[in-house]
């Protein structure tokens, strides 16, 4: 979630109370509980803490243990109820208000010691300079990078175009930006143009303090625009002639070279900016006057769309396929299209089985074009486009490694929202077959000849209801990203520890999607 103010900027009161004052808390002990002081200051009117044992809260997030402290004459008090032990980490942050303003410390620990006693790290109080952006411009897209400092652990920059942005107000473009390398880095999309201006401020998160760098601009001069271009290892040799040659082709990517700032990846399932995932499709159903979300699927080709044959249950008058969506409020996002569906085909020995969950989960879709008088359109030189591209089918057997990074995305449930409107993604780890098919995970319901897994087995990033269909996406290197895995089944409770997701193997399925799209699919009335 965007943290536009994040509850407390380095903004002085008018005693000169800011940040770096926020005071450190003293923690005494006793068998099941901590015991919390924190001095007040003048002015001070609420002081609470947030605070989890074993692991680190990042940000503003709340803690396992979060608390309003009472006042006690000249400190504030409060008790936190748990089982700790000698030698625990206390991960925290405190939040105060005083004069009316809030102010935080963050991303603090405390280990507890022999005795109860315990030692705290406290930020460090130098001289710190919020770093200036630098602004990279593509057709209908502004992507930002801040330098990553050591010891910077957020970055956050809220935009206007040509109107000024005074103080610490949002923008019209606000975006807490992604770490990658040795950068933070997001792409926004904004209708600039030749001469705009850009106003801006920039909030970071400096050894636990906020910092943030005010009213700021940047004139966009003439020949500042960088086109597109491939990265390399976009072209592939394809099954079918029907299936493109250039695929598995992120714009991000291309602009994110690795002489630039290296891979971009999405470190937990949260919302993604436009354009991250270009061969995500969305299968929509006919509910009451409107489409509502269904599944996902992945485009294989200007007519052709991948996804899951547990999807497909429904005649093909109450569906269509979107493509280039983000937001599922709007029907206007740029690269857009919408189509209906001309013919399905779904795997002939497709089986739901309780003891073996999906088997053979997979269904290809030819999208009718004859509204349109073409099929989904790509780049082709016209920047709109460049948030729609069509993935690669693998070429063999897979061939990734086991924990090779791999993306899913989709529109299916989160922790904090069963529907979410916006697309997420996140990154997770290719898992081997051996684990998967373990007593201990899903034993005889796995069959790695059709399934393989993808997860975090600590629990984490996974798909979940409302994803099925979407892609799994990998890649080796530099390498164009393939349709690996199709979401399938997996724990009802995602994101669990140890249950990883199970999805289609699209490598067993290439010369059945081929005979499909050459020979079935056209032939079917």
């Amino acid at each position: 979630m965007l943290r536009v103010l994040l509850l407390a900027l380095a903004v002085l009161s008018a005693d000169g109370f800011s940040t770096a004052d926020v005071p450190t808390p003293r923690f005494t002990f006793q068998p099941g509980a901590i015991h919390v002081t924190i001095p007040s200051s003048p002015g001070m009117s609420l002081a609470a803490i947030h605070l989890t044992v074993g692991e680190p809260v990042h940000g503003t997030r709340p803690g396992k243990y979060n608390k309003d402290l009472a006042r006690d004459g000249d400190v504030f008090r409060g008790t936190v109820h748990f089982q700790w032990q000698t030698g625990d980490v206390i991960y925290y942050w405190v939040y105060v208000v005083v004069d009316g303003l809030g102010y935080q410390r963050l991303e603090q620990s405390h280990t507890i010691r022999a005795g109860g006693a315990g030692t705290t790290r406290a930020p460090s109080r130098g001289p710190f300079q919020v770093p200036t952006p630098s602004f990279h411009f593509t057709p209908f897209t502004i992507t930002v990078a801040v330098p990553a400092l050591p010891g910077v652990s957020l970055a956050a920059i809220h935009m206007n175009l040509d109107e000024p942005l005074r103080g610490t107000n949002a923008g019209k473009y606000n975006k807490d930006m992604d770490k990658s390398g040795d950068v933070f880095v997001t792409m926004i999309h904004a209708p600039w143009e030749q001469a705009s201006t850009i106003y801006y401020w920039v909030y970071v998160i400096f050894n636990g303090l906020g910092h943030h760098k005010l009213e700021q601009r940047f004139d966009i001069s003439p020949g500042m625009s960088v086109p597109p271009t491939r990265p390399p290892g976009g072209t592939t040799r394809p099954p079918s002639s029907l299936l493109p040659s250039e695929c598995g082709i992120r714009f991000l990517d291309s602009f994110l070279a690795p002489a630039m700032f290296g891979d971009l990846r999405v470190a937990n399932a949260s919302e993604v900016n436009h354009g991250d995932y270009p061969w995500q499709a969305q299968i929509q159903k006919l509910s009451g006057p409107r489409y509502a979300h269904h599944c996902g699927g992945i485009i294989i080709s200007d007519r052709h769309i991948l996804t899951a044959a547990h999807c497909m249950t429904l005649p093909v008058s109450q569906l269509q396929v979107v493509v280039g969506q983000h937001d599922i409020r709007t029907t206007n996002d740029v690269g857009q299209q919408t189509f209906s569906i001309k013919s399905l085909a779904r795997h002939a020995d497709y089986a739901s089985d309780p003891l073996r969950g999906h088997v053979n989960d997979i269904a290809v879709i030819l999208l009718n074009t004859e509204r349109r008088g073409r099929g989904i359109q790509f780049d082709a030189g016209d920047a709109r486009y460049a948030y729609v591209s069509p993935m690669c089918l693998p070429s063999g057997e897979d061939t990734l490694d086991e924990h090779t990074d791999c993306l899913v995305s989709g529109w299916g449930q989160t922790n904090g929202d069963p529907s979410p409107p916006v697309l997420h993604g996140g990154s997770l780890t290719y898992i081997s077959p051996s684990y998967c098919r373990s007593e201990e995970v899903w034993g005889d319901q796995f069959d790695d000849n059709v399934h393989l897994c993808a997860g975090n087995v600590d629990g984490g990033v996974d798909a979940c209801g409302g994803d099925s269909g979407g892609p799994l996406a990998c890649r080796n290197g530099h390498g164009p990203w393939i349709a690996t895995g199709i979401v399938s089944w997996g724990s009802d409770q995602c994101g669990q520890p140890r249950y990883v997701g199970v999805y289609t193997r699209v490598s067993s399925f290439v010369d059945w999607i081929v005979n499909t799209i050459e020979n079935v699919l056209p032939n079917i009335s």
